[in-house]
């Protein structure tokens, strides 16, 4: 096979191959429902109990399963999450964080600020054990609570209604919003309260997907 029409059948098999590629390389995979997120995410987490879990394995799913006050955008940036706004008092020691009254649980309850002030409460109980136990030291009375020197009712946080948290700090923490992006400071469901979540029969969550 030589000359001009052996470099037609050479140029005719390089298009073809090109062509199956491309189609190949643009191939979705295997069909998937939409709502299904598959993660590559190292080692088994530890724990999906947002008080026990310590390793990124687990926070990783956390922050999937899981939603708190703020939240990262795609470029990094804290924005609300299930608090649409928030006021600082002008001495930067008490917060007040609006809740979205759309935000709801995997099983249709809606997340009220109460949900919150469980789960910090539980965060700090020195019978929790929690190893981010301090992610929220600024709020009053935490260091105590933690110490064992105060009890978990004690400590700085509020629910005046269901979509209003107040905070109340030792000292200003002009940084606040970004601790509560961790998964230490999200809400835990009301029946969930004191329950390692791999135990229970079904877990409730927040956020963007279910476990």
């Amino acid at each position: 096979m030589t000359g001009s029409r052996g470099w037609t059948v050479i140029a005719i098999a390089v298009v073809v191959i090109a062509a199956l590629w491309w189609s190949t390389s643009d191939s979705p995979g295997p069909d998937l429902p939409a709502s299904e997120l598959r993660r590559g995410n190292g080692p088994e987490p530890e724990s999906l109990d947002i008080h026990q879990a310590r390793g990124n394995s687990a926070l990783h799913i956390l922050r999937d399963l899981y939603e708190g006050l703020t939240t990262h955008a795609p470029d990094g940036s804290v924005v609300p999450g299930v608090a649409s706004r928030w006021e600082v008092s002008e001495d930067g020691r008490r917060w007040t964080f609006h809740l979205r009254p759309d935000a709801r649980w995997s099983n249709g309850d809606q997340v009220t600020a109460g949900n919150f002030v469980s789960a910090w409460r539980r965060l700090v109980d020195p019978a929790t054990a929690a190893p981010y136990a301090l992610m929220i030291d600024g709020v009053a009375n935490a260091r105590a609570i933690v110490a064992g020197d105060a009890a978990p009712d004690t400590l700085g946080v509020a629910a005046p209604d269901a979509h209003t948290l107040v905070v109340s700090l030792d000292s200003p923490v002009p940084y606040l919003t970004s601790l509560l992006t961790h998964p230490a400071t999200f809400p835990i469901h009301r029946a969930d309260g004191g329950v390692n979540a791999e135990n229970l029969t079904e877990l409730v969550s927040n956020g963007a997907y279910r476990g």
